[in-house]
C-alpha cells in the first residue's frame, strides 16, 4: 500500500471490540480489489492482536508495545531509544536524530536490516509500508 492509500483509507478503519474494521461509506471510490486487500490485511492483523493479547489504543489506532524493546538488536545500534508503533497498515519507527534515520534507511535500502527486522516484526503479508521518522 502507498502512503496515499493509507491516508485515504485510515479514516474508515475503525476500532470495534478491539479489532480493526473497515467501514466505508456507501458512495466511495475505493476499488473492490483494494477493499478485499485491506480486509485481508485487517483479518491478519486482527488475528495477531487476538493471539498475542494486544489491545488497540483507540486514540491513535496503534497496538502492541510502543517501544524498541522487542526490536532492540536491529535498531539499538542505529538510534538512541527509537520508538516503534504498530498500526493496521504496518509499523512506524521514530528515531531521535536525522543521522540515525539516514543510517537506518541506508541499511534498509541495501537489504542489511530487512531480514533481521522483518523476522522480529513479522507484519502481515501484504503490509509493506514502513515509516522511519526523526522526532
Amino acid at each position: 500500500m502507498t502512503e496515499n492509500q493509507i491516508n485515504q483509507l485510515d479514516p474508515y478503519v475503525k476500532v470495534v471490540n478491539n479489532q480493526y474494521v473497515l467501514q466505508l461509506p456507501e458512495n466511495n471510490n475505493v476499488s473492490q480489489s483494494m477493499v478485499t486487500e485491506i480486509e485481508d490485511e485487517l483479518s491478519q492483523v486482527n488475528a495477531d492482536i487476538k493471539s498475542n493479547g494486544y489491545t488497540i489504543k483507540t486514540n491513535d489506532k496503534t497496538y502492541g508495545a510502543s517501544t524498541s524493546a522487542a526490536f532492540g538488536v536491529v535498531l539499538a545500534k542505529s538510534s538512541s531509544n527509537p520508538t516503534i508503533k504498530r498500526f493496521w497498515w504496518g509499523i512506524r519507527v521514530y528515531m531521535r536524530n536525522k543521522t540515525a534515520v539516514n543510517k537506518e534507511i541506508a541499511e534498509f535500502k541495501n537489504g542489511q536490516a530487512i531480514a533481521e527486522f522483518g523476522s522480529l516484526v513479522s507484519p502481515p503479508v501484504g503490509v509493506t509500508l514502513l515509516s522511519i521518522l526523526a522526532i
